[in-house]
């Protein structure tokens, strides 16, 4: 099963140490975990959190044959601020090495089971363009997005472009009220009503962390339920990533929808007990 991630790599930077992140690195690290072959299509800097992003990728045992460095630009980074009134808050830095990806042309004729991608990678033209064209090239089974919406780097034509290029869409469950169920329905109503618009998603993947996680069958208009696992809240940090990856690699090894919901829950309910996202 060869799977591949499209867009960032981010360095959360704390006062006196970084963690390497990012929903498409996670999500790339846990796929490898779970025995998929996974490619990552992302770029760093040449610097020292380039090189240490890439010791990671060989930790884990991601493919990096679609990794390019960027010769000025420096490695993605998400600067941690802390608060006495408010606690942490977050800064992600623009315009660095994952908003340039490229390929080569030997890339398109590679085939891939699955072709992941969210909203963050796409905030330039750049990366806008060649996912454009990654996805008309028609290389791949299905392509899965988990929107990951992080303010203020993302549109209208980006989201709508995410929801059109889709087979399985992910949310949380702020997204999903924030750009579809503004009128405040109940899931099944609005979730049946959101997929006529798209004829191209086949299920929409909805998260509402200690409130359980739905997915809604649009082929069969049928909404799956599961509830979530409980354990001690450590972090929360990459629980989203994780379900999205252990979501996809069962549903590419033909597990019914409600055991792809059951695993997901069961491996990102592990990630919520400890302090590390994958």
């Amino acid at each position: 099963m060869k799977i591949l991630s499209f867009g960032e790599v981010i360095w959360d930077l704390f006062p006196d140490k970084e963690y390497i992140g990012g929903a498409v690195f996670n999500f790339s690290a846990n796929l490898s975990i779970l025995g998929a072959d996974s490619y990552l299509l992302t770029c760093v800097g040449n610097d020292k959190l380039g090189d240490l992003a890439i010791e990671e990728f060989k930790k884990y045992n991601i493919n990096q044959k679609y990794v390019t460095k960027h010769p000025l630009k420096s490695t993605g980074q998400c600067i941690v601020h802390f608060d006495e009134k408010i606690g942490p808050y977050y800064t992600i830095k623009d315009d660095v090495s994952y908003d340039y990806l490229s390929v080569n042309t030997d890339f398109y004729s590679e085939y891939f089971d699955a072709i992941s991608f969210g909203s963050l990678a796409l905030r330039y033209k750049n990366n806008f363009e060649l996912l454009k064209t990654i996805l008309k090239n028609n290389n791949y089974k299905l392509a899965f997005c988990d929107i990951n919406l992080r303010p203020p780097f993302y549109s209208n034509d980006i989201i709508n472009f995410c929801f059109q290029h889709s087979n399985i869409l992910k949310l949380n469950d702020l997204e999903f009220d924030e750009i579809i169920n503004k009128q405040g329905l109940d899931y099944n109503t609005s979730l049946e009503n959101f997929s006529k618009e798209y004829s191209n998603l086949d299920i929409i993947l909805l998260t509402c962390g200690e409130k359980g996680a739905y997915a809604y069958d649009t082929k069969n208009k049928k909404l799956y339920f599961q509830e979530a696992i409980k354990v001690d809240v450590v972090s929360t940090v990459g629980a989203g990533d994780c379900f999205s990856a252990t979501f996809l690699y069962n549903y590419l090894n033909n597990k019914d929808i409600q055991t792809c919901l059951l695993e997901a829950a069961k491996r990102s309910s592990k990630i919520v007990s400890q302090m590390a996202a994958i």
